[in-house]
């Protein structure tokens, strides 16, 4: 299975979170908590209209687990949260493995007009219905967010 985790700057700043935890970090999963496990190909959403889009990959590397329960709290980054931080230790959390961090289009990201521009995936939920954190992707998707992924970094 594939997934995208999407985050919203205004509320959670992104980019720093990537740049301190390049290689893992920790997304919220309320829906689908039971059906992401670990293997599952992952994408970062980054929600912004003139910068937003795809700026990371990965693998689930640790499955949904309670965030008082997490296998390396020093990855949860709760100081980056826009004003209070997110306190529910009983909040779910997935742990991501990064392969790849990209968060300009000089570094290779899939800038959100790209994928509205496609044919494929400007059916997606994440364009239709871009309101909350995970979607799931189908296998032809997945195949396509592979390829945007793979064009986007070639020199």
């Amino acid at each position: 299975m594939a997934w995208i985790f999407q985050g919203n700057p205004t509320h959670f700043n992104i980019d720093e979170y990537l740049a301190r935890n390049p290689r893992f970090i920790y997304w919220r999963v309320n829906r689908y908590r039971l059906e992401v496990m670990v293997g599952d190909r992952a994408f970062i959403w980054r929600a912004l209209p003139e910068s937003g889009g795809i700026v990371a990959s990965g693998r689930v590397a640790e499955a949904p687990v309670q965030k008082s329960k997490v296998a390396h709290p020093e990855a949860l980054a709760d100081d980056l949260w826009a004003g209070a931080p997110v306190a529910d230790n009983d909040e779910m959390k997935v742990g991501i493995a990064l392969d790849s961090v990209r968060l300009s289009a000089a570094e290779g990201m899939v800038h959100n007009s790209v994928v509205r521009g496609d044919p494929l995936l400007r059916e997606s939920s994440i364009i239709r219905m871009p309101t909350g954190t995970v979607f799931r992707l189908t296998e032809h998707e997945l195949k396509r967010i592979e390829e945007l992924w793979r064009i986007a970094y070639e020199p």
